[in-house]
């Protein structure tokens, strides 16, 4: 089960709301099963924004740098899915690098929706559901 406070999970939606109709992104920080902080970063993919993410390398850097510096760790990535189910896309499970958690939120018309916690175990498996608890 991985825990994520209201406040946390609030900013990763209207991070989504503003960004739609292109998917957002952002870093989840903390510990494998605790999420911390969140980080959000401009997506960086050159293709269709609205239907991929990509988080630049640097900003992926920067976070590891601050992470290691309070004794934490880049635990995962969050993006959206406008307009489309909270569901790992095949392009998700393509590029998802094991063991982080994937959390997705749904965002139809400019209003986000569900929201999905998800991990690959190993290097081609396929993506298995984590329970999100919400801490309020």
């Amino acid at each position: 089960m991985i825990e994520i406070h209201e406040v946390l999970l609030a900013q990763i939606c209207v991070n989504a709301e503003k960004s739609y109709p292109n998917e957002c992104c952002g870093l989840l920080l903390g510990t494998s099963n605790y999420i911390k902080e969140i980080r959000p970063v401009e997506n960086a993919s050159s293709d269709s924004k609205l239907r991929r993410y990509l988080i630049h390398p640097r900003d992926l850097m920067d976070a590891e740098n601050y992470v290691r510096s309070i004794g934490m760790e880049v635990t995962g990535v969050y993006h959206s899915h406008p307009d489309h189910p909270a569901q790992p896309s095949a392009f998700d499970e393509e590029n998802a690098v094991p063991p982080y958690l994937y959390l997705i939120v749904n965002v139809t018309q400019g209003r986000s929706g569900d929201v999905t916690c998800w991990r690959m175990g190993d290097w081609g498996a396929e993506f298995e559901p984590e329970a999100l608890q919400i801490l309020r």
